[in-house]
């Protein structure tokens, strides 16, 4: 209990700047907490995704269960709408009572849709939505059933000679949690953590050495008076501990606030519901005890330094001066990349990653990027050095000396803004190539539709479906018992794994292909020969099927039409009729293509016109990833939110630590009052000690990140030009630095020396 009383008046005597230094750190280690839980409850978040995802999955029969016992016919549609994933399920009931899925209450009839909430209120005011789930809205899908408020998702009633490719379903679930959506975002907290933790350390050895010349002259004080050095750290260390007590009760209230608004809004790529990140009190409890055990371990970790050496604590001293060599790694990093990023103007061939010039890139990348951290230094001494010694205003060669007596401390404060705004950038790179792998082509897409997944009644009406261009495909019959030797010829391929039939009319051939071919005629069958590919022999029966399902044979011609490159249009024997309906119609063998603009909201009117036809069938867009699209909404998402917390916490820190020099060096402004410095001159100095090296920081950083952000684009050549996205994402983090530090720098301490300033100096 004395170990109480006297911590209170040790923090009573410590006046403003003693209460203000336990306030800033109890706001640090809060900040700290919330994203430390943030970090522990969002497993359990995945984890029920995951949960959820499997549960809603229907249950097929198999040859092992009862056919006679299926409940309902089903037919799983994955899709997307604006880039999103849009799941709908077609669910055809063969009797009452069928098993639900979570979050459902009824399963729909014909006619009938039941819906996510975001899914109902995209078909409210998106007609071409509306075609997607056709129906009236007999229901809503709950919490139980969805990953989160913002996921699409239908389950749409329709007659069962609908769906084309019929699969009985028994209930739902019942197999293990779904890997696929636990494992893809698993790495969010690992990314999240590595992005925080450095401004969160920076801004916490901040908080704790504020003050921190009065605070060790304070204890040394007490080790002088007779007090045992063990007494003094116990001291120390109760200080500490209290902030951490405080900050992490006070970072548990905050989260607990937050944590209704951050997984709902999706901020880090992806939503969940609260209830699923709700901290749990072994959670709670331990984050108490951890956090302020540490604060106490640290607290008095560095009181003991000051101990060893009571007398030397009382005064200070200048830093160590700076080594010049440790620019090197960032001269040379800067090199690496600046020539090639610069001489190419962001063009390069693809696969650059995989050759000599790419892995020197990306050597510079890393080097210029950690060897800016300890080029900051030398730079700012060096530049101090020489602007003190030049004829320049008083207040500017004030400004220099004290950037040069204090570079260590203030270079490693502004590294935590230094590093935020080269992870800022060179993050807009990555997840620019995310997204350019991810979305369709600059130039025509092609979807695809397999005519087996429509009714045979409607497949005809495929044909009419709006679009650039068009042409089909058909398999060729193939034995149910193929050999099994290695074809060896043509004809042994075209027995073993068939031939395929192209209907395209010359100019879509040429369009899709990039040739002239000058001896294509409309009104033509040819036999195809791309590239190495040997044409089918002339007169070798084929057989194929036609739309009523009769088996067709099929006799090569003798016209061959030769591509000079192998293609993907013509991929294996290949026969092709230039007329422009199939010669066989529509049958359950054929895939019929269609060439899009690449825009993703046409591609999207397409499927909900496709959704007229044929309700339960897939729209197969190649070059549309939705994969790698969630991974980089997800990526964009918590770099986004990492650098924005991240951003906080460094700018926090780099403010709070000008203030808390100002405060201890009120010696220095005491002795330039009293020798006459105006106070105009004072505060123009502190404003060039604080906004001289932020400038030179942040630019420096700016300027590294825009040119290894595109040196990553370079290493793929898939960004046409020079990307200005990456200048975009550090302008505003540096606009927003330089504002707040301008606005501190108007702070000016001891302009009035108080009486106790005199008597000291």
């Amino acid at each position: 209990m004395s170990d109480v009383r006297l911590l209170v008046r040790v923090l009573r005597g410590g006046g403003a700047a003693g209460l203000i230094r336990l306030a800033l750190m109890v706001a640090g280690i809060a900040m700290g907490v919330v994203v430390v839980v943030l970090l522990a409850t969002m497993p359990a978040a995945l984890g029920k995704r995951a949960e959820i995802s499997s549960a809603r999955v229907p249950l097929p029969t198999t040859a092992q269960t009862d056919a006679s016992g299926a409940q309902f016919t089903y037919q799983l549609v994955p899709g997307s709408w604006g880039g999103e994933r849009f799941t709908r399920i077609m669910v055809a009931l063969d009797a009452d009572g069928a098993a639900l899925p979570p979050g459902v209450s009824a399963l729909p009839r014909p006619g009938q849709v039941v819906l996510s909430p975001e899914a109902r209120a995209k078909a409210k005011a998106d007609a071409a939505f509306a075609k997607l789930v056709p129906g009236v809205p007999t229901g809503e899908i709950s919490p139980a059933g969805l990953l989160g408020p913002d996921e699409l998702y239908a389950y749409v009633g329709v007659p069962a000679e609908q769906i084309a490719e019929e699969r009985t379903a028994r209930g739902w679930g019942g197999m293990n949690a779904d890997v696929d959506v636990r494992e893809r975002f698993s790495q969010v907290p690992l990314e999240l953590a590595l992005i925080t933790a450095a401004p969160a350390i920076i801004y916490l050895n901040v908080c704790a050495r504020l003050s921190a010349v009065t605070r060790t002259r304070r204890y040394a004080a007490l080790r002088l008076v007779g007090m045992s050095r063990q007494q003094v750290l116990r001291l120390a260390a109760l200080e500490s501990a209290t902030a951490g007590f405080l900050g992490a009760l006070l970072g548990l209230a905050l989260y607990s606030a937050a944590n209704r608004y951050v997984g709902p809004s999706g901020m880090v790529g992806f939503s969940w519901y609260a209830d699923t990140s709700r901290a749990s009190s072994p959670i709670a409890v331990v984050t108490v005890v951890v956090v302020t055990l540490a604060a106490g371990f640290i607290g008095s970790k560095n009181t003991s330094k000051a101990l060893a050496k009571p007398l030397q604590a009382r005064f200070e001293g200048a830093d160590k001066p700076a080594r010049w060599w440790h620019a090197l790694p960032f001269a040379l990093g800067i090199g690496l990349i600046a020539y090639p990023v610069l001489a190419a103007g962001g063009d390069a061939p693809r696969g650059a990653a995989a050759t000599a010039e790419g892995i020197l890139l990306i050597l510079g990348v890393v080097l210029a990027s950690v060897g800016m951290l300890f080029a900051l230094r030398p730079v700012l001494v060096g530049l101090a050095r020489w602007a003190g010694g030049t004829r320049i205003p008083l207040a500017a060669r004030l400004a220099a000396r004290k950037v040069e007596y204090e570079s260590q401390g203030l270079t490693w404060h502004l590294s935590g803004l230094v590093l935020l705004v080269l992870v800022a950038c060179i993050g807009t790179g990555v997840l620019r190539q995310v997204e350019l792998a991810s979305s369709p082509a600059t130039g025509p897409t092609a979807v695809a539709v397999e005519a087996r997944e429509v009714p045979a009644s409607t497949r005809e009406q495929l044909l009419s479906l709006p679009a650039t261009t068009r042409w089909s495909w058909q398999l060729s019959v193939i034995p149910e018992q193929p050999s099994s030797t290695a074809p060896e010829t043509v004809e042994d391929e075209v027995r073993t794994f068939g031939a395929t039939l192209i209907t395209a009319d010359c100019a879509t051939v040429r369009r899709l292909t990039g040739e002239a071919l000058p001896d294509c005629r409309n009104g033509t069958r040819y036999r195809v020969a791309a590239g190495p590919q040997q044409p089918i022999p002339t007169g070798m029966p084929i057989e194929f099927r036609d739309r009523k399902g009769a088996v067709t044979r099929v006799t090569a011609p003798e016209p061959l039409l030769k591509l000079t490159t192998a293609s993907t249009f013509a991929a294996g024997p290949t026969l092709l009729d230039t007329t422009p309906l199939p010669a066989l119609g529509v049958t359950s063998d054929t895939r019929l293509w269609y060439q899009l603009p690449s825009d993703i909201t046409l591609i999207d009117r397409f499927a909900s016109e496709l959704a007229t036809v044929a309700p339960a069938a897939l729209l197969r867009a190649g070059d549309l990833d939705l994969d790698g699209l969630e991974d980089f909404r997800v990526h964009r998402g918590t770099v986004d939110t990492g650098i924005t917390i991240a951003f906080l916490l460094g700018l926090t820190a780099f403010l709070v630590s000008a203030i808390g020099r100002s405060l201890e060096r009120r010696k220095d402004i005491t002795a330039l009052v009293v020798v006459g410095v105006p106070g105009r001159t004072l505060r123009t100095v502190q404003w060039l000690q604080l906004l001289a090296p932020l400038c030179l920081a942040l630019g420096l950083a700016a300027g590294t990140g825009v040119l290894a952000g595109n040196a990553v684009l370079l290493l793929q050549g898939r960004q046409n030009g020079w990307y200005a996205g990456t200048f975009d994402a550090a302008g505003p983090l540096v606009l927003i630095a330089l504002a707040c530090a301008a606005g501190v720098g108007a702070f000016t301490v001891g302009v009035r020396p108080r009486p106790e300033d005199l008597r000291r100096e």
